[in-house]
Order: structure tokens, then C-alpha cells, then sequence
């Protein structure tokens, strides 16, 4: 978590997940203003052939799409976990990934978990990304708390 932008795709999708679940009113910070953040500072990251795939900016787009799956725009998770799938191909495959297979394990998860949100089939199925990790049922409590009152958030915007 020493990664900037890393941190700040973390906070966008816990400040929106607490806002559906507490009210609009809970805190202060505008979650649209921090994800334009996190996507403008993804967006510069891409321009670097070395931090385009590192493990931080592959976790913030992780939860980038995991916060449009669940709070916001289906069409920007779709466009999120496109990426991802290109990225990790650059990188040589699931497998490859860092954190000893975490960030692996993270990526499936939230590829169950969002796509079940979104309505999206699998966007890292096993024959097209293969992987010896298990592809995750998705959890039908993921954030239902959140889920139905997910609009909560829209009465931020200003």
C-alpha cells in the first residue's frame, strides 16, 4: 500500500461501499473527484512500459473494476477488465503474477464477483487464461448490503 494510486482505488471503492451502507451523508469525500484520480493516474501509469504492468497499477484497476462492477458504470467495469486482460498477457499469463499468486487469487475474485454484478460473463475464463488457481464461485453476499442501495452515492455528485 505504499503505491499512490494503489491506495487511492482501495479508498474509492471503501468510501463508496460505506456510503451505500451508512447513507449519503456518512463522510465527505467525493468518490467521483477520487476516481477520477485513480483514472488519470492508471492513465499515466500506462504510458510507462515498466509500471503499465506492475503489480500496483494491476491491483488499482482490480479495484477500479470491482467499484463499477458493484457501485457504478457496467460499461467502465467491462472497459476495466478488458484491460486487465490485455495487461495480464503482457505480463506472460495469470500465473505470473505477483504477491506469491494473491494478486492472482484477487484478480478471479473480483472477476466472479463483478461480473455477477455487472451481468458480464467471465472475462478471464480458464481456456482463454489458463491458471492452476480454482476460479471462484461468486459470493451472492458480496456487498448485497451495498448493492441495492448503490444509487445512494449519486446525491454526491455536484
Amino acid at each position: 500500500m505504499t503505491d499512490a494510486t494503489l491506495c487511492r482505488a482501495v479508498t474509492v471503492f471503501a468510501a463508496a461501499h460505506f456510503q451505500a451502507v451508512h447513507g449519503p451523508s456518512t463522510h465527505q469525500i467525493d468518490i467521483y473527484a477520487l476516481k477520477g484520480m485513480v483514472i488519470s493516474s492508471i492513465n499515466e501509469s500506462l504510458l510507462s512500459s515498466t509500471r503499465s504492468i506492475s503489480d500496483e497499477i494491476i491491483g488499482a484497476i482490480i479495484k477500479l473494476a470491482a467499484f463499477e462492477g458493484l457501485f457504478g458504470d457496467r460499461n467502465a467495469c467491462e472497459m476495466h477488465m478488458k484491460g486487465l486482460g490485455q495487461i495480464v498477457l503482457l505480463r506472460g499469463g495469470l500465473p505470473s503474477l505477483g504477491l506469491h499468486g494473491l494478486l492472482e487469487r484477487m484478480l478471479l475474485w473480483t472477476d466472479a464477483n463483478a461480473s455477477r454484478a455487472a451481468g458480464f460473463d467471465l472475462f478471464f475464463d480458464k481456456s482463454d487464461f489458463p491458471t492452476a488457481v480454482p476460479h471462484p464461485q461468486p459470493d451472492p453476499y458480496w456487498m448485497s448490503a451495498a448493492r441495492h442501495d448503490s444509487i445512494a452515492m449519486s446525491s454526491t455528485r455536484g
